[in-house]
């Protein structure tokens, strides 16, 4: 099973107690408040967990006398989440600004540190060097054309998650965005649908607890 957003949508909408037509085959037919709810119910559960399938590893070419390199879109592990290939693993250096020769050591690189949206190295590479990442992405989906998305738009847009999860997910995001479609708490069915998906998410985060216990929230 492979989940687009015609998919989710459909499912969404075909929900107890729905007001909704559900059974569309095109986004043009897609009703603006569902979609904007199924985005932000979306978003809100990708990052509510450090879910394995939002575990990805980037490598990084490091160059010789170059120290800051852009981070990967989404969370870096820190436990061990950073290595040289074929090496050691790299140490946060959370006081590096105290570091007189931060700039002007240069080495093989033992430290890293972040810098707004840049990983920084110390000492600074000597040599051309792979650094694997491990990170929790923040990356959605992908489109038709395999581009990556931060959220999905097109009927054919797809949610990049492991097919083990995508029924547990997509319990959890339908009843998740009907509650925000719905947004009045006042609504008869506002109740149900969050008691609905607090139990459906429940389930999710059963499914994957033990498998990502050190590796905490992180938006």
């Amino acid at each position: 099973m492979t989940l687009t957003l015609l998919d989710i949508y459909n499912y969404t909408t075909g929900q107890s107690w729905s007001m909704f037509d559900t059974g569309v085959s095109a986004d043009d037919e897609f009703e603006s408040s569902v979609l904007s709810s199924i985005q932000k119910a979306l978003v809100e559960i990708w990052c509510s967990f450090n879910f394995p399938f939002r575990l990805k590893t980037a490598t990084i070419s490091a160059m010789k006398d170059q120290i800051s390199y852009e981070s990967p879109s989404g969370t870096i592990v820190e436990d061990r989440g950073i290595k040289l290939s074929g090496g050691d693993y790299l140490t946060r250096l959370d006081d590096y600004k105290s570091i007189s020769d931060l700039e002007t050591n240069t080495g093989t690189p033992t430290n890293y540190y972040l810098k707004g949206d840049y990983l920084c190295l110390y000492p600074v590479p000597d040599t051309n060097y792979d650094i694997m990442v491990d990170y929790n992405t923040l990356i959605v989906g992908v489109s038709g054309n395999w581009e990556e998305l931060y959220t999905l738009e097109k009927a054919t847009d797809t949610l990049d998650i492991t097919p083990k999860y995508e029924r547990l997910f997509l319990n959890a995001l339908a009843t998740k965005a009907m509650a925000y479609a719905i947004a009045s708490k006042t609504d008869e069915n506002y109740t149900g649908y969050e008691d609905q998906y607090k139990g459906a998410y429940d389930k999710l985060i059963d499914s994957v607890r033990g498998i990502s216990t050190s590796r905490t929230v992180g938006w």
